[in-house]
């Protein structure tokens, strides 16, 4: 049975936005815009606003069956009690926007998705992702899956200089 997978930043949390509205580097150095992840991390995903096509992943995630999370947090954490953390906040982040806690995958980053793109299921499944960056629709289209590309958040990103779609 084919899953759909919705990705959590972008698609479902504007954390985009989130970054604007608290002055947070958008990618112009890497190190800087971890820098602030680290002295936020008790807001971390908790603030982030609901995303524009929200409703619509709601609709899809009630009406359909096999509908799923698929998120990541990031390999960039400093120590792993920091990184649990930041999952934690995700959950939560998701789960008050109406999603199950046994709904939502949480991986270390967006290359670690790539596995979901097909099911091992012996006839080798389709999966569906939707997600906000370009690299990911790619690799998981590569690998078998049908990526739908959400480009509200990409969007924000690219006009800070940090887009990533070739």
């Amino acid at each position: 049975m084919t899953t759909i997978y919705i990705d959590g930043d972008g698609p479902l949390q504007d954390f985009a936005k989130w970054m604007v509205d608290n002055k947070i580097p958008l990618g112009y150095n890497r190190s800087d815009t971890e820098a602030e992840f680290h002295l936020r991390i008790e807001e971390i995903f908790l603030e982030s606003p609901p995303a524009k096509y929200l409703s619509f992943f709601l609709k899809l995630y009630t009406s359909w069956d096999n509908v799923k999370v698929l998120t990541a947090v990031g390999d960039h954490w400093l120590d792993s009690e920091m990184k649990e953390k930041a999952i934690c906040n995700k959950v939560t982040a998701l789960s008050r926007l109406g999603f199950k806690e046994e709904d939502i995958v949480v991986v270390n980053s967006g290359s670690n998705k790539i596995a979901y793109a097909t099911a091992d299921d012996g006839i080798c499944t389709t999966n569906i992702l939707y997600d906000d960056k370009w690299s990911t629709i790619k690799e998981w289209e590569a690998a078998g899956g049908l990526g739908f590309f959400v480009p509200e958040c990409y969007l924000r990103f690219e006009e800070a200089g940090h887009g990533d779609k070739t």
